[in-house]
């Protein structure tokens, strides 16, 4: 499996969303799949190349409500507010604006192997993240933290707005004017990581999780569970928003009511099962699902909310998901989204620790554990 991780990061290198990386990446999944005996194929969709400038875009519209606000109160108060609604739902893997933005192409893997009406989809996204300053090992900490402020600074803009239009003689541009200035912080993060930021070797993320997940493959390809299909989906595009997994998700509903483990930063750190996940709104993990994963030992529980996953997609569309994940100290995947996650920095234990144990929560799914 490290084997797999140092070809993915090193021969094949820095793999972005919709980039001719992220293809090769596919092909190499998919001839490896089809090598193991599996029946596989790629499935193209349309997808932005980063979402920096879907944020941007609101970022800016907040601060230009405000501006509007002198001369035309109801207008600023609408794009406030639109603006508001469309970022939560951009947040929860529901993208509106980001669909103007889709115009590279990217790929799922889709290999499956045995019959039955139990079905289970085991995940890992293939491509990797661009580096940027709120990625910064001194700043990554606080990365949910700062999200949340922004949050914060477009519901008060929008609050504001309406109050005054509500009571013009006691709103004051004052009040609102800090949280409009705040703004321009995440703009500048956002416009420095698309000018200088660097898209990272993703050997931790995700790299380690494709490895993980293409050694299950060849572990299940010819002896699956018993009545039980099991799909490898290798997705494109999940830095970008998980557009890979939103993808399979709405083409194939026959697999609506599956259960999907994914596999995501598996290399380093201590491993995790996650119980919650989602950036802003929190998804819940179906406790069946949680109640198998802890009757296996040597993993932990944890309410994971650093950032979304392929399994907050499925979760957030009412689907029935959990994550598998490695996090350091402070609750972060180490080496995240930055220029040191390589493959000296991938544990071969926690491979191996990774692959024992999801192998364990499938037999477990499938009544054979």
């Amino acid at each position: 499996m490290r084997e797999i991780v140092k070809y993915l990061s090193q021969n094949i290198g820095p793999r972005g969303a919709t980039t001719p990386q992220e293809k090769e990446t596919a092909d190499y999944l998919l001839a490896g799949l089809r090598r193991y005996g599996i029946s596989a194929d790629l499935e193209h969709f349309a997808a932005p190349k980063t979402y920096s400038w879907t944020f941007i875009i609101y970022y800016c519209a907040a601060v230009i409500s405000v501006m509007l606000f002198s001369r035309w109160p109801v207008a600023a108060f609408i794009l406030s507010l639109l603006v508001l609604v469309f970022y939560v739902l951009e947040s929860d893997a529901f993208p509106l604006l980001a669909k103007l933005f889709a115009r590279g192409r990217s790929q799922n893997v889709i290999g499956k192997a045995g019959i039955g009406e139990r079905k289970i989809v085991i995940s890992a996204h293939m491509d990797s993240s661009r580096s940027s300053l709120a990625n910064h090992p001194a700043l990554v900490a606080s990365f949910r933290s700062t999200f949340m402020t922004i949050t914060f600074a477009l519901a008060a803009i929008t609050f504001l707005n309406l109050w005054g239009i509500l009571d013009a003689k006691r709103h004051s541009l004052w009040f609102v004017l800090p949280f409009a200035l705040y703004l321009f912080s995440p703009i500048f993060i956002l416009l420095h990581r698309e000018i200088r930021g660097k898209i990272t070797p993703g050997a931790n993320d995700n790299a380690s999780g494709v490895a993980v997940l293409l050694a299950l493959a060849a572990k299940y390809a010819a002896t699956p569970p018993n009545g039980t299909e099991l799909v490898f989906l290798f997705t494109g595009a999940e830095e970008v928003g998980m557009w890979g997994m939103i993808d399979f998700f709405r083409k194939h509903k026959e697999y609506r009511d599956a259960i999907f483990i994914n596999i995501d930063n598996v290399g380093s750190g201590e491993l995790h099962y996650t119980t919650e996940e989602g950036l802003l709104t929190r998804f819940r993990v179906p406790s069946e699902l949680t109640a198998l994963a802890g009757k296996i030992p040597g993993i932990t529980p944890v309410k994971y909310r650093a950032m979304g996953t392929d399994a907050t997609a499925v979760l957030a569309r009412g689907g029935k998901a959990i994550t598998l994940i490695g996090l350091d100290k402070r609750g972060i995947p180490p080496n995240w989204h930055w220029e040191t996650d390589t493959t000296e920095n991938v544990d071969a234990g926690n491979l191996l620790t990774a692959e024992q144990y999801i192998h364990k929560l499938i037999l477990a799914l499938a009544g054979k554990g």
